[in-house]
């Protein structure tokens, strides 16, 4: 809900008065021609952007995800929202970069 408030003031000028006249969109008069649809629990980021860092405890490779410029919540082998081809992909990526030592 709280996504959905930030984008409704983001866009407040365009879907309560419309675009301007010369916009491409200027038929969108107001908010009753958009809806808003929640996201499925799991699988549904098709884009994820994560540091690759190196565990402390079993020192292999890990995925980081930062908040606050922090590194706050650490994957290795599957990202819950993630994708299903990404998360096919993760464990792959980080095996294939251990296995090279110059990386």
């Amino acid at each position: 809900l709280k996504k959905v408030k930030r984008i409704r003031e983001t866009l407040a000028s365009v879907l309560n008065e419309g675009c301007p006249p010369k916009h491409k969109h200027n038929h969108i008069r107001n908010h009753s021609q958009f809806s808003w649809q929640a996201s499925q629990n799991v699988n549904f980021r098709l884009r994820c952007r994560f540091a690759i860092t190196v565990n402390a405890e079993t020192n292999k490779l890990q995925y980081t995800l930062w908040d606050e410029g922090e590194p706050k919540v650490h994957y290795r082998d599957h990202f819950p929202i993630a994708s299903k081809q990404i998360n096919v992909l993760m464990p792959l990526l980080l095996d294939n970069v251990e296995s090279q030592p110059e990386l």
